[in-house]
C-alpha cells in the first residue's frame, strides 16, 4: 500500500513538472487543481503511515516515518516554488527530481521489523568497521615512523595535526582493542538478527536502539583519538 501511494505522489509530481516545465504555464484554476490533487496524494501517504500498527515494530515504523517525511518535505519545496511563481527552470526540475528520488526510496524500505533491524545493525556495523580501519591505519603509520627512526611528534615543533606523541600512540593502541571488541559484538548481532525469526518485536527494537547508541559512542570515542590529542581528550579516552 505504501509503495502504491508513493507512486501516486511521484505521478502527481510528474504532472506538475510537465505543466510548469515550459510556457504557457497553467492558469490559476489549473494550478489549483494540480496542487489539490498533489495534496490529496500526500495526505493518503501520511494516512498509510499512521495506519501502520506499532505492533509491527518501532524500527520499521521509524524507517517508514523518515521516508514519508522526506517526501512531504520535498513536496513542500515544490509547492512553495509553484505558489511563489518564481519557476526557476533548473531549480524546478531539481525539486521534481527530489520527489521522484524520495518516492523511489520507499520501494527499498524493509518489508518487516526483522529486516528493518537487520538493516540498522548492518549499517552501524559498517560504521564501526570504518572507524576501526581508520584507527588501525593511523596507528600503523605511527608505528612505521617509529620503526624507521622518525620522531612521531616533537613537543618543540609547531603542533602537527597529523601526528601523535609517543604516549598518545600507546593510548591509541589500547583503545583499538576496545573498538575491536565492538566490531565483534556487532558481527554477532548481525548473525543473531538474521536468524531471529521467533524473536519478539520489543527485543528486536531494543537491539536496534542499542546498535545506534553503541555506534554513536564509538564514533565519539574514536574522534578523541585523532592526533594530536590534548590532555583532556586523553583523560576522556582512558
Amino acid at each position: 500500500m505504501l509503495v502504491e501511494t508513493s507512486k501516486k505522489v511521484s505521478h502527481e509530481a510528474t504532472k506538475i513538472g510537465l505543466a510548469f516545465g515550459k510556457p504557457p504555464f497553467p492558469d490559476e484554476q489549473e494550478m489549483r487543481s494540480l496542487c489539490i490533487t498533489m495534496e490529496l496524494s500526500v495526505l493518503a501517504l501520511v494516512s498509510v503511515f499512521y495506519g501502520l500498527p506499532k505492533e509491527q515494530g518501532l524500527t520499521l515504523r521509524k524507517q517508514v516515518k523518515l521516508a514519508v517525511q522526506d517526501i512531504v518535505k520535498s513536496v513542500g519545496g515544490l509547492s512553495r516554488e509553484v505558489q511563489g511563481k518564481s519557476l526557476n527552470g533548473d531549480k524546478f526540475q531539481f525539486l521534481v527530481g527530489s520527489i521522484w528520488e524520495c518516492c523511489e526510496r520507499v520501494q527499498n524500505l524493509s518489508k518487516d521489523n526483522i529486516s528493518a533491524v537487520s538493516k540498522v545493525v548492518s549499517m552501524n556495523k559498517e560504521l564501526i568497521d570504518d572507524a576501526y580501519d581508520e584507527l588501525q591505519g593511523a596507528i600503523q603509520k605511527a608505528v612505521d615512523m617509529k620503526n624507521d627512526g622518525e620522531q612521531v611528534f616533537d613537543s618543540d615543533e609547531e603542533e602537527d595535526e597529523e601526528k601523535w606523541r609517543s604516549d598518545e600512540v600507546d593510548v591509541a593502541v589500547a583503545a583499538r582493542g576496545l573498538v575491536k571488541v565492538s566490531q565483534y559484538c556487532f558481527k554477532k548481532a548481525v548473525e543473531v538478527v538474521k536468524t531471529a525469526k521467533e524473536a519478539s518485536t520489543s527485543n528486536l527494537d531494543a537491539i536496534s536502539r542499542a546498535a545506534e547508541s553503541v555506534s554513536a559512542i564509538v564514533d565519539v570515542f574514536v574522534s578523541y583519538l585523532y592526533p594530536p590529542m590534548n590532555k583532556r581528550d586523553r583523560k576522556s579516552v582512558v
